[in-house]
């Protein structure tokens, strides 16, 4: 990542901090039919941080999301998915389990909600590359298919998928914000990711998985296999049937960073780090899969 992009990146990062966090109960009806379709359309229960701070400029978010939606719908992008998230799993992951759930309360929550999370940000890194190709990329227009030739994916949240509440960082205790603060600084990210906000549930547990996880986010492995899946996301974008949509004056900046922040730092970030927890959990064979996609199903 040169200069100038690692600028935009910090930028849109910053941005995205400071800009309204428009839950569902906080936008209009307009926004909440997005949502809606958003989530029946990546089947899982929740709206990603990727949206919920796209939706300070409604029209964007409305327009990239009727372009990028048929391809979202489609097996195609199922298996893109799937690819990425193999792609995700480090060299370092352990082969067997490392972190038990046992005694914990509400482990089965605590499990299904780290499985919807592993689930959807392969498909988040993807849509982000995709906004990001729609809006300000050169490359449209060579589709390696059309969608007519394909499957569409069953609409609906998947069985199984669960959300959990988010814990308002302001509200938590002492122990727990300086383990947000930890996160935090050792990505260099200057939000706590909404997968961080909802394990702290389970704060021992989080304490735990941190303790093992950031010895792998200063890593070199860590760093060149970010690089190496946000290319494989923007590959995968490439080959798609998109088309171009308008950006309105005075936002084309911002938007930019704000994606650039999400598509090639925040995002697959927080995908290594999930399909980390995922092996720790699981051993590496269970962190290259996920129990929700249906990409052979269908």
């Amino acid at each position: 990542m040169d200069k100038q992009t690692e600028d935009a990146t910090e930028r849109g990062l910053k941005l995205a901090a400071d800009l309204p966090d428009l839950t569902m109960e906080q936008v209009d009806d307009c926004l909440q039919a997005i949502y809606e379709d958003i989530q029946q359309s990546l089947r899982v229960p929740i709206v990603n941080q990727l949206f919920r701070t796209l939706a300070n400029y409604p029209d964007f978010l409305e327009q990239a999301w009727r372009a990028v939606k048929p391809v979202v719908r489609s097996v195609a992008f199922e298996r893109a998915a799937d690819d990425l998230r193999q792609k995700a799993v480090l060299d370092a992951a352990p082969a067997t389990t490392s972190l038990g759930v046992s005694g914990i309360m509400n482990a089965d929550k605590l499990i299904d909600f780290n499985d919807t999370i592993h689930y959807v940000l392969p498909k988040l890194l993807l849509i982000s590359a995709a906004f990001n190709e729609c809006a300000f990329g050169d490359r449209l227009g060579n589709a390696a298919f059309s969608l007519n030739e394909i499957a569409d994916l069953p609409r609906g949240i998947a069985d199984g998928t669960g959300k959990v509440e988010l814990v308002d960082p302001a509200e938590a205790d002492a122990a727990l914000q300086a383990l947000f603060e930890r996160i935090r600084q050792d990505h260099g990210h200057p939000m706590v990711s909404s997968y961080y906000r909802g394990i702290a549930q389970w704060p021992d547990f989080l304490d735990s998985a941190w303790r093992l996880v950031g010895q792998e986010v200063v890593s070199q492995e860590y760093r060149d296999r970010r690089s190496r899946l946000v290319d494989a996301a923007q590959a995968h974008v490439r080959s798609w049937p998109l088309g171009r949509i308008d950006v309105q004056a005075g936002q084309q900046s911002d938007i930019q960073d704000i994606l650039a922040g999400f598509q090639l730092k925040f995002i697959p970030e927080m995908l290594l780090d999930v399909v980390l927890i995922k092996a720790l959990l699981e051993g590496k064979a269970g962190a290259r899969h996920s129990r929700f996609s249906v990409a052979d199903e269908v």
